[in-house]
């Protein structure tokens, strides 16, 4: 993964050295768009993504205010590519600080879900999950938080030789362990409505049923491996996904 000059663009006041900075405010997208190669699937493909991280401030005696921001542009390796309509950014780790979650494409091993911390003076990896060799796609549901214990949790789903399955991760001791697989479940069509539902105290992720063909949404509670929080008569397009997601 090749790292673009890291551009400083420095907006408001200039902070000076005594004043506190909060914790960094990091927003991603994905920008330009890849070279299809071998990929044979509808969702969109990128080459770049781009982290903006923001730091806000302020002197104790309200004397000063102000924030720095940084830009980087981070390069997909030549014939890999990025995937999805944008990368996710939560704290899956529990540590209070955020992370930018994506799916891969790397000529060298194929597909991957990986987790990356906002650069300071450079871009870490916390974890990866590599998919099995026979996988063409994997699509990013999106980040869930359960409540309680239970951490945040990352939802994907994987293709390979044309059957979809369904993958749930959280992060331990900063390596992701996987839930699942949980076969017959895909991601619908390639789309922007969300693949994630968030309503009071339920949080779940939305898959379509290949046994109906209708969006079915999956959470966790506790140890167990799945439930089913909400179940629909809803088709599995992109309009029902879309639907499914907003609590009505």
């Amino acid at each position: 993964m090749r790292i673009g000059a890291a551009a400083l663009v420095a907006a408001g006041l200039t902070l000076p050295p005594c004043t506190a900075l909060a914790e960094r405010d990091v927003s991603a997208i994905f920008e330009d768009r890849a070279d299809a190669g071998a990929y044979s699937g509808d969702w969109p493909i990128w080459s770049r993504m781009r982290l903006e991280i923001t730091r806000r401030g302020g002197s104790a005696e309200a004397i000063f205010r102000g924030h720095l921001s940084t830009t980087w542009q981070v390069d997909a390796d030549e014939g890999g590519f990025f995937l999805g309509n944008r990368p996710e950014v939560a704290d899956v780790n529990g540590d209070g600080k955020p992370e930018v979650v994506v799916i891969q494409h790397v000529p060298s091993s194929g597909w991957r879900m990986a987790a990356y911390l906002p650069p300071g003076t450079e871009l870490g990896i916390l974890g990866e999950a590599v998919f099995a060799e026979g996988v063409d796609q994997a699509v990013l549901l999106g980040v869930i938080d359960p409540g309680g214990d239970d951490g945040a949790l990352i939802g994907v789903v994987v293709r390979e030789k044309g059957a979809s399955r369904l993958l749930i991760y959280s992060f331990q001791d900063n390596a992701p362990g996987a839930l699942g697989p949980y076969p017959g479940y895909g991601a619908g069509p390639a789309g922007s409505a969300p693949r994630v539902r968030v309503c009071r105290d339920q949080r779940a992720f939305l898959v379509a049923n290949a046994a109906d063909g209708t969006v079915t949404a999956i959470g966790r509670r506790g140890e167990s491996a799945e439930l089913r929080l909400w179940n629909s008569t809803l088709p599995a397009t992109e309009a029902g996904f879309a639907k499914a997601a907003s609590c009505d």
